[in-house]
């Protein structure tokens, strides 16, 4: 109400006021008071709404609104989809909305089992029969959502690629890499330096590089030819190897060991993929047999192997988190957060168990969270069987639930599912994280069997185990798989048999 004491208004003699009410309100905050009580009960709505329901003009109600906003009470947006106008509402109101759209959107989800998430997983990867992708287009697509997951260097192109991308091409890779557009290397820096074909490296999109790389481990313990390369890169720039060996005057056996070092420690990486094929090629073993022979002789080297492109120091992460022109970038830990959404559609801490270069939960938690409130992505339980908290990608919700009605039509019409074998060291070796029972070593000589999502064998050091309640003649077409080490069963499952 507005003060009886003001031109226009007769106050009612027989009215008795009590006492501590204020009688001297100013039009102005007459109508700030009567607007902040519509907007305690209305939720969102707009200037032209609420003029029209507390029969004032619009601009009163505006810059009523213009006075609340100030004074942090209401907050402006667009919180209707429909609603093309900006809208007002109570901040209070407007978190009590936001709490219960969350927990309606938490409860529409049913969980699904374990083996439903992985039967999903291997879809989402690529892995299953019918879901690999094509070109050059699909060999980034991969890419993409593998980045930062390092895993030995000879099973990227043996395994890891070949599986997911169909007639993979090795140019395609080369290209990217010569490019720019892809890096190999580490991302864990001050991590193994043990320079062979077991050596765990990642290929990361180049613009993904400084957030999903991680400060060292450790101090640095390289030898001395290694610090005298890495000094040469740091001040030359990327460089090829007989320039490298001119500069540093070293014998051009001991640069590539110095090399290798540094590519181990997370320091420097190549042009081209063709050094880590050089790495994990049976030829490199023989080579370097003969460089010891010749030297035991007495011998001196007359060259090195050929690995073709430059040489160059991968810098540290930016700490500033700013681009060329002064613009934010997203934090590492962000990157991270979205990165491991990428790669699993659905993120909870047990999958954090194979992500070695990953940040921890505590850090990752309060970013999902916040990631929820924007609507970005979807919190609940989506998982049977997982403790904490859970979150995923809008679109994986529904395919979820997609593909829970998928596996219902198959089990009605009595169709088999095809059975996938891959290497222990792939991301989606779940075993004893999403199934119970002891992991199965992350090694690149282990394997893993899958049947409709359900894990039924194994191969570890040379010994392989297969799921005893298997019918007899699949227990034998995965057996001879885990010993071939063949990644799929599409010739023995043809898709849809």
């Amino acid at each position: 109400m507005v003060s009886a004491s003001r031109p226009g208004f007769t106050a009612n003699p027989s009215l008795t006021i009590p006492a501590g009410i204020r009688t001297d309100w100013s039009a102005s905050e007459g109508w700030v008071q009567l607007v902040r009580g519509r907007m305690e009960i209305v939720g969102p709505t707009t200037v032209e709404r609420l003029a029209q329901d507390l029969g004032l003009p619009n601009h009163v109600v505006e810059s009523s609104l213009g006075a609340l906003e100030a004074e942090g009470y209401v907050l402006r947006g667009h919180f209707d989809p429909d609603v093309t106008d900006i809208q007002w509402c109570a901040r209070r109101l407007l978190a009590r909305i936001h709490r219960l759209t969350l927990d309606s959107l938490r409860r529409q989800m049913e969980p699904v089992a374990p083996e439903e998430l992985t039967r999903f997983l291997l879809d989402w990867n690529h892995l299953s029969s019918g879901k690999q992708v094509y070109g050059r287009d699909g060999l980034l697509t991969v890419i993409e959502k593998l980045q930062g997951f390092e895993i030995p260097a000879v099973l990227w192109e043996q395994t890891i690629l070949p599986s997911r991308v169909a007639e993979y091409n090795p140019r395609w890779l080369d290209d990217f890499c010569l490019s720019g557009e892809v890096v190999w290397g580490r991302v864990r820096t001050g991590a193994s330096r043990d320079a062979s074909k077991i050596l765990p490296i990642t290929l990361v999109l180049r613009e993904d590089l400084d957030g999903l790389r991680s400060d060292a481990v450790g101090p640095d313990d390289l030898g001395s030819d290694a610090e005298q390369v890495l000094s040469t890169l740091r001040s030359r720039g990327a460089l090829f190897m007989n320039e490298i060996v001119s500069l540093t005057r070293l014998l051009p056996t001991l640069v590539e060991q110095a090399l290798w070092e540094l590519v181990a420690a997370g320091r420097v990486s190549g042009d081209g993929f063709g050094a880590i094929r050089s790495l994990t090629s049976p030829m490199r073993d023989r080579a370097q047999r003969m460089r010891r022979h010749i030297q035991r002789r007495g011998i001196k080297p007359f060259g090195t192997m050929s690995h073709g492109g430059r040489w160059w120091e991968i810098k540290s992460t930016d700490k500033d988190h700013h681009d060329d022109v002064g613009a934010p970038l997203a934090a590492p830990i962000e990157i991270w957060a979205h990165q491991l959404l990428a790669r699993y559609g659905v993120f909870f801490r047990d999958l954090l168990a194979r992500e070695d270069a990953a940040p921890s939960w505590q850090d990752l938690l309060p970013i999902y969270r916040r990631m929820e409130s924007r609507g970005e992505i979807r919190g609940g339980r989506f998982i049977t069987g997982v403790g904490g908290e859970q979150f995923a990608l809008p679109e994986v919700v529904d395919l979820l639930r997609e593909n829970r009605r998928v596996q219902s039509d198959v089990g009605a019409t009595g169709r088999s599912p095809v059975p996938i074998v891959v290497s222990a060291a792939d991301p989606m070796n779940l075993v004893g994280i999403l199934t119970t029972g002891a992991k199965v070593p992350a090694i690149a000589t282990n394997a893993v069997a899958y049947l409709g999502g359900r894990y039924v064998g194994h191969r570890v050091a040379g010994e392989v185990w297969v799921d005893p309640k298997l019918d007899h003649e699949t227990a034998r077409k995965i057996e001879r798989a885990l010993h071939s080490g063949r990644p799929h069963f599409d010739s023995a499952y043809p898709s849809g048999e």
